[in-house]
């Protein structure tokens, strides 16, 4: 009698499961199938720039002000909330992929083996493989640790398939913010008020010299960074990498400056003394590690004559003024 209720109740939760995984896949489609909210379509005919990374990324760095500066280029703010350096290099790594050649700046951030609501929303209405593009990021590094990384993600992007409901599949379609209220969840988007009021969160002058040269294990970031660079290359395209410049924690610029300070610097944006200076005000902050309007339009301006190498148009670049 035992094993008979065994064998119901297996049936029975698979039966749950199967119903829940279809659901999932309908609103989904659902989702996806509105071209509204198909991905921007990649210029094909000009070299195209694209900043990727976490919601500091999104709220940091102004777009529109560099179209502005450099008349002519494209540029995409795809900071995604809640992306970690491998869901973002996932998100790299399918952009390289497609459209013409382009330049793509990426945060680093720690490598964390999580996939956010908010990228897993990115990979299903981009169509990006998850399991395919984690691996070819850590292939060369397919070890325990990293097979860990492959499953962890798998178990999120797993679990978000299944509890796809209808007020998901409507925060979808309206836009949702981890903030509350509704905005798209690719794109820059400024965020207003000042809710910190210390300077302790951003990147000192003197964190580079204290952290560069702490043990710290870098190796999957390399394999990671390895990996988009072959993928650049074989394209016609390049990858920059860049630090944040405000941290939540003090043990992530113990992780991220010793990434930065390895990198050739025809692949990072190094900040000088003046940027970090300049940038060094509370008034800038929304909150402890994000940029509020003001900042963002700050750390833009001050990003122009860093990227300026790596702009095909520079020499056509209009002034931004103070």
């Amino acid at each position: 009698m035992n094993y008979v209720r065994s064998i119901a109740k297996a049936l029975a939760y698979l039966s749950v499961l199967a119903f829940s995984i279809w659901l999932a896949k309908a609103g989904l489609a659902s989702c996806c199938d509105s071209p509204e909210y198909l991905p921007v379509r990649m210029p094909s005919d000009s070299v195209s720039y694209w900043f990727v990374g976490s919601s500091r990324v999104k709220s940091g760095i102004n777009t529109e002000l560099l179209a502005k500066h450099y008349k002519g280029s494209n540029f995409y703010n795809y900071g995604i909330s809640g992306a970690t350096f491998l869901s973002a290099s996932m998100v790299a790594s399918h952009l390289l992929q497609h459209g013409g050649s382009k330049v793509v700046f990426i945060e680093i951030s720690p490598v964390i083996a999580e996939l956010s609501f908010d990228t897993y929303r990115f990979t299903k209405i981009a169509g990006v493989d998850v399991w395919a593009t984690g691996y070819d990021l850590l292939r060369h590094e397919l070890n325990s640790n990293s097979t860990q990384h492959l499953v962890a993600i798998m178990s999120d992007k797993f679990f978000y398939d299944i509890t796809a409901s209808e007020s998901l599949r409507r925060a979808w379609q309206s836009g949702f913010s981890s903030e509350g209220g509704s905005q798209e969840f690719v794109g820059y988007k400024s965020l207003h008020g000042n809710n910190f009021q210390f300077t302790t969160s951003f990147l000192a002058d003197t964190d580079s010299e204290k952290y560069s040269s702490r043990k710290v294990d870098v190796e999957v970031h390399q394999r990671i960074i390895e990996s988009l660079t072959n993928q650049a290359k074989s394209r016609g395209s390049k990858v920059i990498f860049f630090l944040p410049i405000a941290y939540k924690t003090l043990h992530e610029k113990r992780i991220v400056i010793p990434v930065h300070s390895l990198l050739p610097d025809s692949m990072k944006l190094t900040y000088p003394e003046s940027f970090t200076r300049e940038m060094t005000k509370a008034a800038f902050l929304f909150d402890i590690n994000h940029l509020n309007k003001p900042g963002s339009d700050a750390y833009t301006r001050l990003l122009c004559p860093l990227i300026e190498k790596h702009i095909a148009l520079a020499p056509e670049a209009s002034d931004l003024g103070e």
